[in-house]
């Protein structure tokens, strides 16, 4: 690394069905032009149903390989900077709406099933996982 900042993974919740936006590029282009040695993406998710949040970005679709390819180009090409991702899962905390619009608070429609390590929902008033077997932690 060029130097010892760490730009730390924060969630933007601004991805579009899983796929980083400009808002992503703006973001972290400028952190990594303003000189940080390593820049973290925020979580990013393993499957759809791995999203906390509607606005979480992911890793399983086509096009989000093309979006993140394009920033990491960017980065490596224009900075010094190295770029790396928190891989996530969102347990039994997901299906959940943006942070602006309530913290943890279950979507009011749309939502996707959550599985999690045990069936104890993450709330009173969230979902209640379903609890993961072997093979779905060797899906995630």
């Amino acid at each position: 690394l060029q130097n010892r900042v760490v730009v730390s993974p924060m969630a933007q919740y601004k991805a579009v069905d899983g796929c980083p936006t400009d808002w992503h590029f703006a973001h972290y282009a400028e952190r990594a032009k303003g000189g940080a040695g390593l820049l973290y993406i925020e979580m990013t998710c393993v499957s759809p149903e791995g999203r906390i949040t509607p606005g979480c970005p992911g890793f399983y679709a086509p096009e989000h390989e093309v979006a993140w390819k394009r920033l990491v180009e960017f980065v490596h090409g224009e900075t010094e900077a190295k770029i790396c991702a928190q891989i996530g899962h969102c347990g039994a905390k997901g299906s959940t709406r943006l942070g602006w619009q309530g913290t943890d608070v279950p979507l009011p429609s749309g939502n996707w099933p959550v599985m999690a390590a045990s069936s104890v929902p993450w709330s009173p008033e969230n979902q209640v996982p379903r609890m993961m077997n072997r093979a779905d932690m060797d899906m995630v």
